[in-house]
């Protein structure tokens, strides 16, 4: 997520402010940028990574749901975005490689696309 609405910048400082670990996934890399410092500023944690991510690019969303593995430690990803961010077969293509990935590593698919 990279704030864009009050209540996405009220929701990332809260987390934050509860030392939370915020991956931002903005397009724009300069504005993730930009909304990372904010965030680490008014809150003093800056356990905030900025990933980008372009979804209108599937190799793109491959590589930030790679890159969120790897930072986060999470065994998977649940990708949530509405319908003016991403088409339906790029939420199923990304849940089907995230499935398959997770099988090669001997896990098992609790990755469900978000359809």
């Amino acid at each position: 997520m990279t704030p864009r609405s009050s209540a996405e910048t009220q929701a990332a400082l809260a987390l934050a402010a509860a030392n939370a670990t915020l991956l931002l996934l903005p397009h724009n890399p300069t504005k993730g940028k930009s909304a990372a410092d904010n965030i680490s500023r008014a809150t003093g944690n800056f356990d905030v990574t900025v990933i980008i991510l372009d979804l209108s690019e599937l190799s793109s969303v491959r590589t930030a749901a790679a890159a969120v593995l790897e930072t986060s430690g999470l065994a998977y990803v649940h990708l949530a975005a509405g319908p003016s961010h991403a088409k339906g077969h790029v939420q199923r293509e990304l849940a089907y490689d995230l499935i398959r990935r997770r099988r090669l590593r001997g896990g098992g698919s609790n990755v469900a696309p978000a359809l």
